[in-house]
């Protein structure tokens, strides 16, 4: 009747006036994805670091992944500007040294949480996780499973 009213488009088809099929993509208003993006991603890092059984989407499980490596990289790089030599640190070395050590701590289990429901995404058990004690080829695996679409 206010097709119009409706939608924001009016050459579009009202959502309950779309035919769809196995073969056809639902339309973006079916599946939200706004609070998937960008610092929502980050936010539901930490907001979901205990939810094991749930799901995380390709694009919100990478971003949270390209957030946590820039992170570490960034400690990572800050600590080896102030090495003097491999057995002295500066006192900022040092408290860069226990920044980072406190950020891997912090982010554990957030990023493992993420990884499971991630695989949970893809139609696989989070047990895959255990993969990654399995040197190099358990981790390149892992990347790989979760590099795969949802299903």
């Amino acid at each position: 009747m206010d097709a119009h009213i409706e939608n924001e488009n009016p050459n579009e088809i009202p959502l309950k006036d779309q035919k769809f099929s196995a073969f056809t993509k639902y339309p973006k208003k079916v599946k939200s994805y706004k609070k998937t993006h960008g610092i929502y991603a980050i936010l539901n890092l930490y907001k979901n670091a205990f939810d094991f059984h749930g799901y995380s989407g390709w694009f919100e499980y990478w971003t949270q992944q390209l957030y946590l490596f820039v992170l570490s990289i960034t400690f990572t790089l800050m600590r080896n500007a102030y090495i003097v030599s491999p057995d002295t640190y500066s006192s900022i070395g040092k408290i860069i040294l226990y920044s980072l050590a406190i950020l891997i701590i912090l982010t554990l289990i957030p990023s493992l949480s993420a990884t499971v429901r991630r695989l949970h995404d893809t139609g696989r058990s989070g047990y895959l996780v255990l993969l990654t004690f399995i040197p190099f080829f358990g981790s390149l695996i892992l990347i790989f499973l979760t590099l795969a679409p949802s299903e």
